[in-house]
């Protein structure tokens, strides 16, 4: 899978090259990372971060969105990584008002940058950023359910919220189906490092390319 993947990339990469002077163009993009609980959404997000991009913060709308709702302790609680106290199925945050803010949100902070990223929860409904079309590229973290559990185990420690993390969110097609890329994550830092930088590569590329032409 490494070596497909690398060998993807670096086709990707190469046709920049063939337009001499494209780095004078002004490149921008707009990332989603996307993906169940556990996966490792975070940590790709952080390493985009130090490759220089801008990430897009919608804790503060989405809490504010969901304020006084009935389920609003256990939204916070997995926004914060705090699993321990979750005791079941984690509820899917579908309200529209306030998928709509986060989503006009992220339109305009994206429209002073050039390289956003932005990490969706994995307890909210997707269907209406789907639906509108904002982002350049999705990206879908997956792992086997077995190395997803192996993750949790680490962060919670109590079998019962383990349980429900596990059951929480869709299914790993629901991602799958909807993103432009899927990042498989093994566990290896030094590849993860080393993805996230030719990700981004590749967007600059493609971005580059679409902008000469």
């Amino acid at each position: 899978m490494e070596k497909i993947l690398k060998t993807v990339l670096k086709v990707i990469l190469e046709l920049a090259t063939l337009f001499p002077g494209c780095e004078g163009y002004d490149m921008g993009f707009l990332v989603a990372v996307v993906g169940r609980f556990g996966v490792g959404k975070s940590l790709l997000c952080d390493h985009f971060i130090q490759q220089g991009a801008l990430n897009i913060n919608i804790i503060q709308t989405l809490q504010d969105s969901f304020s006084g709702m009935p389920n609003q302790s256990v939204w916070h609680s997995c926004l914060l990584h705090d699993y321990d106290s979750v005791v079941n199925k984690i509820p899917i945050f579908t309200e529209s008002d306030g998928l709509n803010t986060i989503l006009e949100q992220i339109k305009k902070k994206a429209s002073v940058c050039q390289q956003c990223i932005v990490e969706l929860p994995s307890f909210i409904d997707l269907s209406p950023f789907v639906q509108r079309k904002i982002f350049d590229y999705v990206i879908a973290v997956d792992c086997e359910k077995k190395v997803q559990k192996e993750y949790l185990e680490k962060v919670i420690t109590n079998n019962l919220a383990l349980k429900s993390i596990l059951e929480s969110g869709y299914e790993r097609s629901y991602y799958t189906k909807i993103a432009t890329d899927i990042f498989l994550n093994s566990v290896n830092l030094e590849q993860l490092e080393w993805v996230s930088k030719q990700i981004l590569s590749s967007y600059k590329a493609i971005d580059t390319y679409k902008e000469m032409i």
